[in-house]
Protein backbone atom coordinates (compact mmCIF):
# COMPACT_ATOMS: atom_id res chain seq x y z
CA UNK A 1 0.00 0.00 0.00
CA UNK A 2 3.20 2.23 0.41
CA UNK A 3 4.44 2.12 -2.70
CA UNK A 4 0.97 2.43 -4.10
CA UNK A 5 0.30 5.89 -2.48
CA UNK A 6 3.56 6.94 -3.15
CA UNK A 7 3.91 6.07 -7.02
CA UNK A 8 0.17 7.87 -7.56
CA UNK A 9 0.95 10.95 -5.58
CA UNK A 10 4.00 11.50 -7.57
CA UNK A 11 1.36 10.42 -10.75
CA UNK A 12 -1.40 13.08 -9.37
CA UNK A 13 1.76 15.55 -8.74
CA UNK A 14 2.35 15.69 -12.81
CA UNK A 15 -0.82 16.16 -13.42
CA UNK A 16 -0.73 19.21 -11.04
CA UNK A 17 2.55 20.50 -12.70
CA UNK A 18 1.24 20.00 -16.29
CA UNK A 19 -2.51 21.64 -15.66
CA UNK A 20 -4.65 18.75 -15.38
CA UNK A 21 -5.80 19.45 -11.92
CA UNK A 22 -9.08 17.59 -12.00
CA UNK A 23 -7.09 14.35 -12.31
CA UNK A 24 -4.62 15.57 -10.11
CA UNK A 25 -7.80 16.32 -7.13
CA UNK A 26 -9.36 12.68 -8.04
CA UNK A 27 -6.63 10.99 -7.45
CA UNK A 28 -4.90 12.89 -4.50
CA UNK A 29 -8.35 12.25 -3.12
CA UNK A 30 -9.19 8.28 -3.54
CA UNK A 31 -5.18 7.63 -1.31
CA UNK A 32 -6.80 9.55 1.99
CA UNK A 33 -8.13 6.05 2.77
CA UNK A 34 -4.75 4.49 3.42
CA UNK A 35 -3.80 6.75 6.00
CA UNK A 36 -0.16 6.50 4.42
CA UNK A 37 1.63 10.41 4.04
CA UNK A 38 -1.65 11.69 4.50
CA UNK A 39 -0.50 15.05 5.84
CA UNK A 40 1.49 15.30 2.53
CA UNK A 41 -1.50 14.37 0.65
CA UNK A 42 -3.62 16.97 2.52
CA UNK A 43 -1.52 19.85 1.57
CA UNK A 44 -0.88 18.62 -1.93
CA UNK A 45 -4.90 18.92 -1.94
CA UNK A 46 -4.85 22.02 -1.07
CA UNK A 47 -1.98 23.13 -3.12
CA UNK A 48 -4.19 22.07 -6.36
CA UNK A 49 -7.48 23.64 -5.15
CA UNK A 50 -5.54 26.80 -4.97
CA UNK A 51 -4.54 26.47 -9.07
CA UNK A 52 -7.85 25.86 -8.82
CA UNK A 53 -9.25 29.04 -7.63
CA UNK A 54 -11.15 27.33 -4.46
CA UNK A 55 -9.47 29.25 -1.84
CA UNK A 56 -11.56 28.38 0.83
CA UNK A 57 -12.01 24.40 0.09
CA UNK A 58 -7.79 25.00 0.09
CA UNK A 59 -7.27 26.97 3.27
CA UNK A 60 -9.76 23.70 5.18
CA UNK A 61 -7.55 21.31 3.51
CA UNK A 62 -3.95 23.33 4.54
CA UNK A 63 -5.24 23.32 8.26
CA UNK A 64 -6.01 19.76 8.36
CA UNK A 65 -2.26 19.30 7.96
CA UNK A 66 -0.74 18.32 11.18
CA UNK A 67 2.81 19.24 10.80
CA UNK A 68 3.87 22.98 11.19
CA UNK A 69 6.51 23.76 8.51
CA UNK A 70 7.31 26.79 6.53
CA UNK A 71 5.91 25.28 3.08
CA UNK A 72 2.74 24.84 4.90
CA UNK A 73 2.57 28.16 6.37
CA UNK A 74 3.53 29.68 3.09
CA UNK A 75 0.46 28.17 1.37
CA UNK A 76 -1.91 28.81 3.86
CA UNK A 77 -0.45 32.39 3.56
CA UNK A 78 -0.71 32.62 -0.34
CA UNK A 79 -4.54 31.29 0.04
CA UNK A 80 -5.15 34.57 2.36
CA UNK A 81 -3.18 36.73 -0.25
CA UNK A 82 -5.35 35.34 -2.69
CA UNK A 83 -8.71 36.19 -0.41
CA UNK A 84 -7.22 39.63 0.15
CA UNK A 85 -7.26 38.68 3.73
CA UNK A 86 -3.74 40.14 4.43
CA UNK A 87 -3.30 40.14 8.28
CA UNK A 88 -4.25 36.47 8.02
CA UNK A 89 -1.45 36.57 5.49
CA UNK A 90 0.78 37.94 7.20
CA UNK A 91 0.28 36.00 10.75
CA UNK A 92 0.95 32.16 8.75
CA UNK A 93 4.58 34.43 7.41
CA UNK A 94 5.23 35.09 10.16
CA UNK A 95 5.09 31.65 12.21
CA UNK A 96 6.83 30.83 9.28
CA UNK A 97 9.54 33.19 9.92
CA UNK A 98 9.68 32.42 13.46
CA UNK A 99 9.94 28.62 12.65
CA UNK A 100 13.26 29.72 10.62
CA UNK A 101 14.43 31.48 13.76
CA UNK A 102 13.93 28.53 15.89
CA UNK A 103 15.89 26.58 13.85
CA UNK A 104 18.65 28.93 13.41
CA UNK A 105 18.97 28.10 9.39
CA UNK A 106 20.82 30.53 7.76
CA UNK A 107 21.50 28.43 4.35
CA UNK A 108 19.45 29.75 1.22
CA UNK A 109 16.40 28.32 0.95
CA UNK A 110 13.72 28.30 -1.17
CA UNK A 111 11.09 28.08 1.22
CA UNK A 112 12.42 30.86 3.09
CA UNK A 113 12.40 33.05 -0.59
CA UNK A 114 8.56 32.60 -0.63
CA UNK A 115 7.62 33.94 2.76
CA UNK A 116 10.12 37.36 1.74
CA UNK A 117 8.08 37.04 -1.52
CA UNK A 118 4.79 36.77 0.01
CA UNK A 119 5.74 39.46 2.79
CA UNK A 120 6.52 41.45 -0.59
CA UNK A 121 3.27 41.00 -2.79
CA UNK A 122 1.17 41.85 0.62
CA UNK A 123 2.81 45.52 0.85
CA UNK A 124 2.49 46.32 -2.91
CA UNK A 125 -1.23 45.75 -1.85
CA UNK A 126 -1.01 48.03 0.96
CA UNK A 127 1.11 50.52 -0.69
CA UNK A 128 4.14 49.89 0.93
CA UNK A 129 6.47 49.92 -2.08
CA UNK A 130 9.91 49.99 -0.19
CA UNK A 131 9.44 47.48 2.51
CA UNK A 132 8.27 45.43 -0.41
CA UNK A 133 11.08 45.92 -2.59
CA UNK A 134 13.14 45.36 -0.08
CA UNK A 135 11.64 42.02 0.22
CA UNK A 136 11.64 41.21 -3.42
CA UNK A 137 15.42 41.74 -2.85
CA UNK A 138 15.77 39.29 -0.06
CA UNK A 139 13.53 36.86 -1.56
CA UNK A 140 16.11 37.14 -5.02
CA UNK A 141 18.75 36.46 -2.70
CA UNK A 142 17.41 33.60 -1.13
CA UNK A 143 16.89 31.97 -4.80
CA UNK A 144 19.92 32.80 -6.49
CA UNK A 145 22.94 30.85 -5.34
CA UNK A 146 25.99 33.28 -6.47
CA UNK A 147 23.95 36.26 -5.94
CA UNK A 148 24.40 38.11 -2.30
CA UNK A 149 23.48 41.79 -3.00
CA UNK A 150 21.42 43.79 -0.83
CA UNK A 151 21.65 46.56 -2.68
CA UNK A 152 17.89 46.95 -4.25
CA UNK A 153 19.18 48.92 -7.18
CA UNK A 154 21.23 46.03 -7.92
CA UNK A 155 20.01 42.82 -10.15
CA UNK A 156 21.69 39.12 -10.70
CA UNK A 157 23.32 39.22 -14.42
CA UNK A 158 24.54 35.70 -14.55
CA UNK A 159 22.28 32.40 -14.25
CA UNK A 160 24.55 29.49 -14.62
CA UNK A 161 24.37 26.66 -12.48
CA UNK A 162 21.32 25.12 -10.37
CA UNK A 163 19.02 28.05 -10.10
CA UNK A 164 14.92 28.22 -8.93
CA UNK A 165 14.38 29.83 -12.31
CA UNK A 166 10.56 30.32 -12.20
CA UNK A 167 10.47 31.41 -8.69
CA UNK A 168 13.23 33.72 -9.25
CA UNK A 169 11.42 35.06 -12.36
CA UNK A 170 8.43 35.80 -10.58
CA UNK A 171 10.45 37.93 -7.81
CA UNK A 172 12.71 39.53 -10.52
CA UNK A 173 9.47 40.49 -12.41
CA UNK A 174 7.33 41.55 -8.81
CA UNK A 175 10.27 44.05 -8.03
CA UNK A 176 10.34 45.17 -11.44
CA UNK A 177 6.73 46.05 -11.25
CA UNK A 178 6.70 47.43 -7.53
CA UNK A 179 9.17 49.87 -9.21
CA UNK A 180 7.05 50.81 -12.15
CA UNK A 181 4.38 51.73 -9.10
CA UNK A 182 6.53 53.96 -7.85
CA UNK A 183 7.36 56.01 -10.42
CA UNK A 184 3.68 56.04 -11.12
CA UNK A 185 3.15 57.35 -7.71
CA UNK A 186 5.48 60.40 -8.95
CA UNK A 187 8.75 59.09 -7.57
CA UNK A 188 10.63 60.09 -10.46
CA UNK A 189 12.40 58.85 -14.00
CA UNK A 190 15.21 56.96 -12.02
CA UNK A 191 12.11 54.48 -10.85
CA UNK A 192 11.51 53.82 -14.09
CA UNK A 193 14.73 53.17 -15.24
CA UNK A 194 15.42 50.93 -12.49
CA UNK A 195 12.04 48.77 -12.97
CA UNK A 196 13.14 48.47 -17.00
CA UNK A 197 16.89 47.03 -15.65
CA UNK A 198 15.20 44.70 -13.36
CA UNK A 199 12.80 43.40 -16.04
CA UNK A 200 15.88 42.89 -18.33
CA UNK A 201 17.71 41.00 -15.90
CA UNK A 202 14.63 38.68 -15.81
CA UNK A 203 14.26 38.04 -19.49
CA UNK A 204 18.12 36.97 -19.32
CA UNK A 205 17.55 34.59 -16.73
CA UNK A 206 14.72 33.59 -19.32
CA UNK A 207 17.32 32.47 -22.06
CA UNK A 208 18.79 30.03 -19.62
Amino acid sequence: KYFVVNYKNNIASAYRKTGDYGQALTIYQSLIRYNINKNELLQNIGVTLLETGNYREAVSYLKMVAYKNESKYNDLARAYILLHEYDSATAYLNAALQIRENLQRTQKNIDHAYTLKYLGDINVQQGSLDKAINYYQAAIIQADPDFNDTNVLHNPTSFYGLHQSFFLFDALTAKAAAFQLKYASGAGKSFLIKSFETYASSLELSKH
